[in-house]
Formats: C-alpha cells, structure tokens, sequence
C-alpha cells in the first residue's frame, strides 16, 4: 500500500479505533464487567460490515473496519475470562480459609475480616478490578 494511501487508511479507520478504546475504557473503568461491550460490540459489528457493504469501497479498509468491533468483543470476553478467573481464586480462598476457622473454632466467621491474619494476609477483594 503506498504511503498517502497508508495515512488515508489510517484516516478512515481512526474513528472505530477510537470508539474501541472508549467502548473499553467505559466497560472496564466504569462498569467492571464486559455486559456493555457483550451487547454492544455485536451490533457494532452488524452496522460497520452493512456500512462496508454499503460503501464497497477498498476491500482491505472494509475487512478492517468490519473487523474492529470483533477483536473488540475479543477482548473484552478475554477480560472477563481473567476476571472470572481472579474471582474464582479468591471465592475458594475464602472458602478454604472459612472452614479452616470453623475446624478451629466450632462455627464459621461472623465476618470475613475475622479470618485476617490467622486464616488469610487479607480479604480478597470482592471484584477483580479492586485487585
């Protein structure tokens, strides 16, 4: 692709890029959960390959564009994997520590702040984002 071609590429495809990042930004910043993104970005994707369909312009700035809101919702499901993921961990670590108290002490914790430090360094956070 030549070079003034390159900038115009990057001209028409700024605005999706930027929407991504905000998509994100509000998802993860905002939110703490990809439900946002989980029902946008579908829709996105819809509207950017009707657009591109539409325009039929180059075929390599419609894939692109076409594509955004995809690796979008790629992410984003990505995201919440890992956070599952750290949430998950942290649940079985209270568990563990909640049966070890009451192994110890003949009923379990009124309250998690209980099991610090004997059971647990600290309570786990509540949200992966509050890691």
């Amino acid at each position: 692709m030549p070079a003034e071609n390159e900038s115009g590429f990057l001209k028409h495809i700024r605005g999706p890029l930027i929407g991504a990042a905000v998509l994100l930004a509000v998802d993860i910043g905002v939110y703490g959960s990809f439900l946002f993104s989980a029902v946008v970005a579908p829709i996105w994707f819809v509207v950017a390959a009707t657009q591109a369909n539409i325009r039929r312009g180059e075929w390599r700035l419609s894939v692109v564009r076409a594509a955004i809101p995809a690796v979008t919702l790629a992410l984003v499901l990505g995201n919440a994997s890992f956070q599952s993921h750290i949430v998950q961990t942290n649940a079985e670590r209270i568990i563990d520590a909640a049966e070890h108290y009451k192994a110890a002490n003949g009923a379990y914790p009124s309250t998690l702040n209980a099991l610090v430090p004997q059971f647990l360094d600290a309570v786990p956070p509540a949200s992966a984002l509050s890691v």
